[in-house]
């Protein structure tokens, strides 16, 4: 009873790396949903295919995020405490890629690696959550996480193609360009915080000493 009673007396609590975390969620899929939301115009403007196109196109990205899934557990071995930043860089070239041409079969393979770092961010974030705060604050260090996710599909539109306006033109093209410039620097501020590292080696007080959420 006594052991029952003490872990119900257990706090939630959050620290700034969770937020964080959340944060680089939010540039990952805001950056990542440009895609999807920009690749039928894109083919339509440029006259790429027909209708069917962009659907065979954004089928390769989701085989790229499948197949990555399959064998992220290699990646990630490779990649070790930079798999976060990795998969903002393989978002990058995937964009780069599909802007850099007009060419069908290059599209194709520019969607199938921007699927790809789908996999890679979305498999290691709940690992490093898992690591960050205590496990009674998990549940709600995931709801941070998803919320941040959530907005940033939601917001990627209005922010990108704002961004896009203001800076190589209002077009599919431009917010895909964008959108790959912004991963490349995310990815730059990755490697020189070592964020990650930093989350999966410290055996950081904060995990106990957190933000309180509540009781």
């Amino acid at each position: 009873t006594d052991n029952h009673s003490n872990h119900g007396d257990k706090q939630i609590k959050l620290n700034s790396k969770v937020f964080l975390l959340g944060a680089f969620a939010f540039m990952f899929l805001m950056i990542y949903n440009t895609f999807p939301n920009n690749i039928a115009l894109y083919l339509a403007s440029n006259k790429i295919g027909d209708p069917s196109t962009a659907g065979l196109v954004s089928a390769l990205g989701l085989v790229g995020g499948l197949l990555c899934g399959i064998l992220f557990g290699k990646i990630s071995m490779f990649t070790k405490n930079y798999t976060v930043m990795t998969g903002f860089i393989v978002n990058t070239i995937g964009l780069v890629l599909t802007v850099s041409t007009t060419s069908l079969p290059i599209i194709m393979v520019g969607s199938f690696i921007t699927g790809t770092s789908l996999s890679i961010f979305m498999a290691r974030a709940p690992f490093i959550i898992g690591s960050i705060v205590a496990p009674t604050s998990i549940p709600m260090a995931i709801a941070v996480y998803s919320a941040c996710t959530s907005l940033a599909g939601f917001l990627a539109p209005v922010i990108i193609n704002n961004i896009a306006k203001y800076t190589f033109g209002e077009s599919p093209k431009s917010a895909l360009l964008v959108s790959g410039i912004l991963s490349l620097i995310v990815a730059f501020v990755l490697l020189v915080t070592k964020f990650e590292k930093g989350c999966l080696t410290e055996k950081s007080e904060e995990k106990v000493e957190g933000v309180k959420v509540t009781e």
